[in-house]
């Protein structure tokens, strides 16, 4: 049976996994509010920037019952594990591991906001992303396939290629930063990091990989 589209996949994440601070827009300085016509433009610039990522990946996610986006005046971030959030009608609601997406980074800063995605699906891959442990890059993984990718990761991130050009204070900084200039500089990082840039370039980013391991 084939495997649902990019499209399909990108639809059923905005369903269940996408959701807006009531005052996500009105909380952000004059420059941010005016670049957007209504509270659902900043949704629909990520969803255009997750097409970068591979058809695989973006079905963990849909079919996995955690990893939530939250849009927000504040800065983007990840926060693994359980978290309270409110809706325009004051109901609460828990979620699990959510990547908070700063409507000001959508606009200055994007591959921050990328940064919590990819930190989430770094949970994603590892454990499902339950609870506060398990990242990929840790080296954890779902299956055997993710086990032994992160495994690979975890020799790359030893010999630290791309430390002195990134701030990273770990393994999940590096597989974040990291996996971000795949995305947007692959040239640049194949230069500092020509390890890691085969390892996504194999692995994390081919449809072949994900194809595989998802049967």
């Amino acid at each position: 049976m084939a495997r649902p589209r990019k499209g399909s996949l990108l639809d059923a994440i905005w369903r269940e996994k996408m959701h807006v601070e009531a005052d996500a827009l009105e909380s952000a300085p004059n420059h941010v509010r005016m670049r957007y016509r209504h509270i659902w433009e900043p949704p629909q610039v990520l969803m255009a920037e997750l097409e970068r990522l591979p058809a695989g990946l973006l079905a963990l996610w849909a079919e996995s019952p955690t990893g939530h986006l939250v849009y927000t005046h504040t800065e983007s971030r990840y926060v693994p594990g359980k978290v309270f959030w409110k809706d325009a009608r004051e109901r609460q609601h828990l979620l699990e591991s959510v990547a908070y997406i700063g409507v000001v980074d959508l606009v200055t800063d994007l591959p921050k906001a990328m940064r919590a995605v990819c930190r989430l699906c770094d949970h994603l891959m590892g454990n499902g992303a339950i609870g506060r442990t398990g990242f990929f890059s840790d080296g954890q993984g779902q299956n055997d396939a993710l086990c032994q990718a992160a495994q690979r990761f975890l020799r790359v991130y030893a010999l630290g290629y791309a430390c002195d050009t990134f701030p990273c204070e770990n393994a999940q900084d590096y597989l974040a930063y990291t996996w971000v200039a795949y995305l947007y500089e692959p040239q640049q990082l194949n230069v500092i990091d020509p390890l890691v840039y085969r390892l996504y370039r194999h692995t994390l980013m081919a449809e072949a990989f994900w194809a595989r391991m998802l049967g």
